[in-house]
């Protein structure tokens, strides 16, 4: 429960990642909370195997951009605990995107907008906290931390349409 509370605090941007403990147990923990998460909403677009295989792919990306971005700043021994935010914050929000994606695929009329604002406010929720996360691990100012986290989202973006979207 205490872990959980610590990721919740990342995602309301009242913790940070060094706050973690540097486990590889407790990021693959974190990885397959945030694939599982991942799996349940790209159902609402994919069968379950092809949710999960994008899932995995996004966690690989995840990973990958990860350590990408923390070897060009020269600071590799904070992958772990860096992940480990990422993957766990992730899970949760994704949770959190859930209902709102399945209220996304309903035509309701006049809520449609109210939905479109909705997602668009969680987005940019979910790119402030992994901003907030990744300005902690490169020793960046916030705004540089959320550009980071845009190029994530747009890399991850495009290797899921590439793969997943526009085969389906």
């Amino acid at each position: 429960m205490r872990l959980l509370a610590q990721f919740w605090r990342l995602c309301l941007l009242r913790a940070n990642p060094q706050d973690l403990p540097a486990s590889v147990t407790l990021e693959l923990l974190a990885l397959a909370a945030y694939v599982g998460a991942s799996t349940l909403d790209a159902q609402v677009q994919l069968a379950l195997w092809n949710a999960f295989l994008a899932a995995s792919v996004d966690a690989f990306v995840l990973v990958a951009l990860t350590h990408i971005a923390l070897w060009i700043r020269d600071v590799p021994g904070r992958a772990v605990q860096t992940i480990t935010a990422l993957a766990g914050a992730g899970a949760i929000l994704g949770l959190i995107a859930f209902p709102i994606l399945g209220a996304l695929h309903t035509d309701e009329g006049a809520l449609v907008v109210f939905q479109g604002l909705l997602w668009l406010s969680f987005v940019s929720w979910q790119i402030l906290v992994y901003g907030h996360i990744l300005r902690h691990a490169l020793d960046v100012p916030l705004l540089a931390g959320v550009m980071v986290s845009l190029v994530y989202f747009y890399i991850s973006f495009k290797v899921m349409n590439a793969l997943f979207l526009q085969a389906g």
